[in-house]
């Protein structure tokens, strides 16, 4: 199982937008404290109840929940994290960790199966950034292709591991680096310091396109297309594009796959 990355990020990010800002907090249930990362469950009610939450913004695989107070909310994912918002009892989710009561009679819950998510306040974003020691996200305006050469130049790692790596750049992680590798047709392990030009602006490209429709699918609720390796990352599948067979990897401590006929 892998963790939600940029896209299922973003798609939250929209989730949220369409339900739940705009609507005062009148009370917080915590229903595992475990689930908050640096806070009391008393000082986080205090720093939230009363407020509501204005915007959100999306910076790797953290989403920011802007409160009309002094503090953010932010919520990383882990494993099986994701927002939930509902009203009657009979809709609420499985496993929720932290509930947020509205005034209008709605609830925002945080489930979270496996408890590997966490949420977190903070009262300054870009110091929260700088801590966790994030490259630029990826999906901002400003990531350039420049600014994608001048983070591959002089790496000797695989080019699967720079993706994912948190530090250089923000938001991918092995499913899709796998999706942009298999798309991009270069194989998962081929050192950065022998790619070319034109195999960076494929990979680019490539990043720019994938992130962009699996955003489309999550949020309208359908299927990738036929064409993309989600839905045949497992070992001894029938490769999407040419039929032969899906190989597993391994790469940066986490288990990959790829078409060995496909990716060179």
């Amino acid at each position: 199982m892998d963790m939600p990355e940029l896209p299922e990020v973003i798609h939250f990010k929209h989730y949220i937008e369409s339900t739940a800002l705009n609507q005062t907090i009148a009370d917080i249930e915590v229903l595992n404290d475990q689930i908050l990362a640096n806070d009391s469950e008393q000082q986080f009610k205090k720093h939230l109840s009363g407020h509501a939450f204005a915007s959100c913004s999306n910076y790797g695989k953290y989403l920011f929940l802007h409160s009309t107070g002094a503090h953010y909310l932010v919520m990383h994912f882990g494993m099986t994290g994701s927002p939930v918002y509902f009203k009657n009892e009979g809709h609420k989710p499985d496993y929720p960790r932290a509930v947020f009561h509205f005034d209008n009679g709605y609830k925002l819950a945080f489930n979270c199966m496996r408890m590997f998510g966490r949420l977190e306040l903070t009262e300054a974003k870009e110091a929260f950034i700088e801590d966790k020691e994030l490259g630029p996200d990826i999906s901002s305006e400003g990531f350039s292709f420049e600014t994608f050469r001048k983070l591959m130049e002089n790496r000797r790692g695989m080019i699967k591991s720079s993706l994912m790596d948190q530090h250089l750049m923000a938001g991918i992680g092995n499913e899709q680096s796998d999706e942009i590798l298999f798309q991009s047709r270069i194989h998962p392990k081929r050192k950065v310091s022998d790619l070319s030009e034109d195999d960076l602006q494929k990979i680019y490209r490539t990043m720019r396109s994938v992130i962009e429709t699996r955003v489309e699918c999550l949020d309208q609720g359908r299927p990738m297309p036929d064409n993309f390796l989600l839905e045949h990352r497992e070992e001894n599948e029938a490769c999407p594009a040419c039929g032969g067979t899906i190989e597993k990897i391994a790469a940066a401590g986490r288990s990959g796959y790829f078409c060995p006929s496909c990716q060179d």
